[in-house]
């Protein structure tokens, strides 16, 4: 059975310095006592019963005595301990043996010894302390000695090669004159206390060579140690809580760490008092002026530990091989300064609920956590500082306000090079923010921070990552070989402005997932391996506004699934993809833009209720390529010089106004299952049709100039579109053409100077769908005699028109 239950708490409570094995004695032979189980009386371990194998826990009950003689061995046949419950005491007392000490042990019969083999000696919440255990040898097991809310006295013994030495939890002990080494955790670890109850008292103890930790007072308090001698662990001594209270201890210089005096100096008040040069660990609790310079501080929980203390100025500090360089708490108007923290196991800086804190000019690298942990404060400068080569980020701040990074280096870091949470009025300025393992700067749950003027290069992930973060400015930033530039995902009222985001692996800026009425100007997008802005997901009434976004291998702005976004001012020049593409998106606009030398510049695909107006779109493929949308304005735009000028495909209510689309070198426009108006815009010089009109196409042409196109100012083909108060002047083959069932209605147009083309039919109007005769009528045909037909109009001397078209009555004057 593993151990009884607890008992009712017990008058006396007692426990001493020997281990309590539960009994059930076999009778005593030359081969020793085979015990186990409960021992619920009054009870000797003898040297005549020596040795004692130990075959199943061992309890000690309430109210029973188990005595045990110096000289006895206790061994251990598997994983059993001996359980000193409430109300009952263990003694190590004087016997017959010339050995001056009880053993107790792994029975090596069983396999080989190793820490960890047996459970070890535990005492559970006993109120009266009279156990003892002392002039004993512990080895072997998980706990040498285990307290559970019990104050028992250990003293004389050697407890080693254990997983644990001491391990107190809310008890108050006496540990005196032992020596604890070898075992692979903590040598002595004392972890919580009742404060009435008076001191831990850790005196004249030997405590070394362990894996781990030497001594740890953790989340315990009014602890006091004497003359102890730690060494040789991998973190002699070190001190850990949450407040005040926790660190409140009673710790002289008497004590040491590999030879050098522990100042644990609490309640000093002195003008810049210096900590001695010998220093072996530094504590600073509840201290003013207190100075710590040129010290090297090595293998301590804490190099330096400072605590509730003000203007304390720590200089030129080697702060290595600790599990923290620098652990600050509550701490004010205080500097680090010129120091090194390196090679530490968890944070090189670790600074929590302090304010007006300066850390400048500090070498904080290769520490296996983070470079500096910044925790509940506020008022903090880090400048000048190389933060790199940490296994965590190199800085982390978390719930903290108003913190300037200046000038710093965050280089190589396995973590983020910058890491926010939960803070606001971080001003992250100058800084050279290189080759960190995941994002560059990284805010999550912040709002009102500045990024100005920083160099983020090389980071594996992102550049600048902003998760539910608000109103934060990005300006005048290097952002450049990332894998997203900067990546907003659910974040709001966010200004990046002015920043060079270029050649990075993925995207320049992607937003994603609610991301809403951000600000993107002024920025140089260029030469990024995807899309030079990527909006996604419901981000809707986004500003982008002012930017260059070109050379990017992709598209230079894609929007897909986002609606209301304004684009104004733009330069979206030589992108692999579209200059800008509109997917499932809608009631977007595009203003005063210049959009050149792209796939398609700009391309509409299932996206409704958008403008495009005042822009400049040149050198595409097309210029703008509109499918399976509805309810596009296009006005005042200049789309030139493209392959093709605008193309509408399973479109509704598409409609162009005041727009150039000229120079193109093939399609002015080519529509195909469209619902469009083409009103008031030039649709000339292009090097096939002006207006290609297919597919059951229904088009509106109206008040256009159609001029100078290469083959034909309007070609229908399978389609009715109504072409009225037009300009159809110069086209090089013909004005207009109608073939395969099309049935156009023209009326009211100047169909002027057609059919010019040395290789053209020349004809004004010509119809090649004999089944049709198509209305022409009420056009001018540039003569008052109408048009030529050799048949119906021979002595017509305007444009030339074929057979199945109806052009009488004609005009006679030009509209």
């Amino acid at each position: 059975m593993r151990k009884l239950t607890k008992l009712f708490v017990c008058a006396n409570i007692v426990m001493i310095t020997a281990l309590a094995f539960l009994v059930t004695t076999s009778p005593r032979a030359s081969a020793g006592t085979v015990v186990g189980g409960p021992i619920d009386s009054d009870t000797t371990w003898d040297i005549e019963g020596s040795p004692y194998w130990i075959v199943d826990d061992v309890t000690v009950v309430n109210g029973a005595n188990l005595t045990i003689e110096i000289g006895v061995d206790v061994l251990f046949n598997g994983s059993f301990g001996i359980y000193v419950e409430e109300g009952a005491i263990i003694w190590i007392v004087q016997g017959i043996s010339q050995r001056n000490y009880a053993l107790f042990s792994w029975n090596s019969d069983s396999g080989a010894p190793y820490p960890g083999r047996w459970h070890g000696i535990e005492f559970e919440d006993s109120s009266y302390d009279y156990s003892s255990i002392r002039y004993s040898v512990i080895e072997y097991a998980i706990y040498g000695v285990k307290l559970e809310r019990a104050s028992p006295l250990i003293r004389n013994c050697t407890i080693r090669n254990c997983t644990y030495g001491i391990y107190s939890y809310y008890g108050s002990p006496t540990i005196e004159n032992n020596t604890i080494e070898n075992c692979t955790e903590e040598g002595i670890f004392i972890r919580g206390k009742d404060p009435s109850s008076g001191f831990v008292n850790i005196e004249n103890n030997i405590v070394y060579n362990n894996t781990n930790r030497g001594i740890v007072l953790y989340l315990t308090s009014n602890v006091r140690l004497r003359n102890n001698s730690i060494s040789n662990s991998s973190y002699n001594f070190g001190v850990w809580g949450i407040a005040f209270p926790n660190f409140n201890h009673d710790i002289d210089a008497t004590n040491t760490v590999n030879k050098k005096p522990i100042y644990y100096w609490r309640n000093h008040e002195h003008d810049n008092e210096p900590i001695p040069f010998n220093a072996g660990y530094v504590g600073i609790i509840n201290s003013t002026n207190i100075t710590a310079v040129n010290l090297t501080l090595t293998n301590n929980g804490q190099g330096v530990l400072v605590v509730q203390s003000n203007h304390t100025n720590i200089d030129n500090v080697t702060a290595s091989f600790n599990e923290f360089g620098m652990y600050m708490l509550l701490p004010s108007y205080s500097t680090v300064n010129n120091s090194n923290v390196t090679f530490n196991k968890n944070t090189g800086i670790d600074i929590q609920s302090s304010s007006n804190i300066n850390i400048t000019y500090n070498n904080v690298t290769s520490n296996n956590e983070g470079g500096i942990s910044i925790i509940s404060s506020s008022n903090l400068n880090i400048t000048d500082n190389n933060v790199s080569l940490n296994i965590g980020s190199g800085i982390g701040i978390g719930s903290s306000s108003d913190v300037h990074l200046i000038n710093n280096i965050f280089t190589s870091n396995n973590g983020n090079g910058v890491s926010i949470g939960s803070s606001s009025n971080i001003k992250i300025l100058d800084n050279s923010i290189i080759s960190n393992n995941v994002e560059g700067i990284n805010l999550q749950d912040s709002n009102d921070n500045i990024i100005i003027n920083n160099d983020v290069e090389s980071n594996t992930f992102n550049g600048i990552y902003l998760y539910q973060s608000s109103r934060n400015n990005l300006s005048s930033n290097e952002i450049i070989f990332n894998y997203d530039g900067i990546l907003v995902r659910d974040s709001d009222w966010n200004n990046i402005t002015g920043n060079n985001i270029s050649s990075n692996t993925k995207d320049g800026i992607f937003f994603d997932y609610f991301s809403d009425r951000n600000n993107i100007t002024s920025n140089n997008i260029t030469s990024n391996d995807r899309y030079g802005i990527f909006i996604c997901w419901l981000s809707d009434w986004n500003n982008i506004e002012d930017n260059n976004i070109s050379y990017n291998f992709d598209d230079g702005l894609l929007i897909l699934d986002s609606d209301w976004n304004n684009i104004t001012g733009n330069d979206i020049l030589s992108n692999n993809g579209h200059g800008i593409f509109f997917c499932y998106s809608s009631n977007n606009m595009i203003l005063n833009s210049y959009v050149s030398n792209n796939d398609n510049g700009i391309r509409f695909l299932s996206s409704d209720d958008s403008t495009v107006s005042n822009c400049e779109m040149l050198s595409n493929n097309y210029g703008i390529y509109v499918k399976s949308s509805s309810n596009i304005e296009i006005t005042k735009t200049n789309i030139s010089n493209n392959n093709n000028g605008i193309r509408l495909e399973s479109t509704s209510n598409i409609n162009t106004s005041l727009c150039n689309i000229s120079l193109n070198n093939y399609y002015g426009v080519r529509a195909e299952a469209a619902d469009c108006v083409l009103y008031n815009d030039i649709i000339g010089w292009n090097g096939h049709i002006g207006v290609k009109c297919a597919g059951n196409s229904d088009l509106t042409i109206k008040d256009n100039i159609v001029v100078y196109n290469e083959i034909a100012g309007i070609n229908c083909s399978g389609s009715a579109p109504t072409i009225t108060y037009n300009d159809i002047e110069n086209n090089t083959w013909y004005g207009i053409g109608s073939k395969d069932g099309s049935n156009p209605t023209i009326n009211y147009n100047n169909i002027c100077n057609n059919g010019g083309g040395s290789s053209g039919p020349g004809y004004g109007v010509i119809n090649t769908y004999s089944s049709i005769t198509i209305d022409a009528e009420n056009n001018w045909w540039n003569a008052a005699s109408g048009p030529y037909h050799p048949v119906d109009n021979p002595g017509g001397t305007g444009d030339k028109v074929s057979s199945y078209v109806d052009f009488d009555p004609y005009s006679n004057a030009r509209f």
